[in-house]
């Protein structure tokens, strides 16, 4: 028999190869307790070790075809496969400069994997000194979100606050003062863009603190 969410082979009485069942058993817990993945990819790595753990995208080529989404574990001399259920959550450890998803955490929604956005899905920040000329802040896009709010003030004096994608600036400009106040918007960003948060139109503007809210983003 099989278990019905991992798909462990359970064992019978006297079964023979007993011991080949259980260490199946033991690679698969291995690969999905507290569950770190290298990256979300459609391609296996050209080198792999036994103890390699990674997401297999959407459309999986060479020895992940046919695997879509699967969470595919390296065993020995070979591939070997999970299929993922809804809720499971995992870490992107991946070590590698190009590696797309490093630190982030990814949860499967029971059609596809998509990014928990440090899990808080805001960006904070504080500027601790007097603004004495513009500021343009890098909010880089790892993957796609949208930018839903931004909450601001100073300690005192005035300053503008403005999304900018790839140049365009988004609808809404918060006006930041001594009292903590927001602007909802929608600004759409994709992995890639240039995303920046502009501090313009300062007059005597003291210690600005902000937070920037974003919905979860998908791959």
């Amino acid at each position: 028999m099989i278990t019905g969410t991992l798909g462990f082979l359970t064992l019978t009485e006297s079964q023979a190869g007993a011991e080949f069942v259980y260490n199946e058993n033991i690679y698969k817990l291995d690969a999905v307790t507290q569950l770190s993945v290298y990256d979300y990819e459609n391609d296996p790595p050209v080198t792999a070790i036994d103890g390699d753990v990674w997401v297999v995208g959407e459309t999986g080529t060479g020895d992940w075809e046919n695997k879509d989404n699967h969470i595919a574990y390296y065993v020995q001399t070979g591939w070997k496969f999970i299929t993922p259920k809804e809720g499971m959550r995992a870490y992107v450890h991946g070590s590698g400069l190009l590696t797309t998803y490093k630190g982030l955490y990814i949860k499967y929604n029971g059609t596809a994997w998509e990014v928990v956005a440090y899990l808080t899905d805001v960006i904070t920040g504080h500027i601790v000194a007097p603004l004495h000329m513009d500021y343009c802040l890098d909010l880089k896009a790892i993957g796609d979100y949208e930018i839903t709010k931004i909450i601001a003030e100073t300690g005192g004096g005035t300053c503008d606050l403005e999304i900018i994608v790839n140049t365009t600036t988004q609808t809404g400009v918060l006006s930041v003062d001594d009292t903590m106040d927001s602007i909802t918007m929608t600004a759409s960003v994709t992995a890639d863009d240039s995303v920046y948060l502009s501090v313009t139109n300062i007059s005597d503007a003291l210690d600005l603190q902000f937070q920037v809210e974003l919905t979860k983003a998908t791959f």
